[in-house]
């Protein structure tokens, strides 16, 4: 069995960028379909940037490595916020949250938590190996 290498580890956060990529797109598209700018812009912009992402990965740019760590947290951070909005929501703070649940906004967080690590990972190894070179 061989070990995973770095540039294995960077396609599958590229396949899984892609993935929620097309996956905002989809939500970009719902919101026009509903008349809701605010969320079919967010997802048609989140949607582009992740699929240009995934795409600059795959296409081997260390660069795009930089700005998907960027953006990963910039999308963690939201997540982090969403869910404390949510939970003072629950508290009886009355704040317009119909599109929003606690179960989506603590599967993404786990998700983009683990995209991090991957990433992290894999610059850990590529580094690790220049240094044995």
């Amino acid at each position: 069995m061989s070990k995973l290498s770095a540039r294995d580890i960077q396609v599958f956060v590229a396949g899984a960028l892609a993935y929620l990529g097309f996956d905002s797109l989809l939500i970009g598209a719902d919101g026009l379909i509903r008349s809701r700018a605010d969320i079919a812009l967010t997802g048609l912009i989140v949607g582009v940037v992740a699929l240009a992402l995934g795409v600059a990965i795959i296409a081997g740019s260390k660069r795009a490595l930089l700005w998907v760590q960027i953006f990963l947290w910039l999308a963690l951070i939201q997540d982090i916020v969403s869910i404390c909005v949510f939970v003072f929501r629950k508290f009886g703070i009355s704040l317009n949250l119909a599109h929003m649940s606690l179960y989506r906004a603590t599967s993404s967080l786990l998700e983009l938590s683990a995209l991090l690590l991957l990433i992290a990972w894999s610059r850990f190894q590529a580094d690790s190996r220049q240094r044995d070179a």
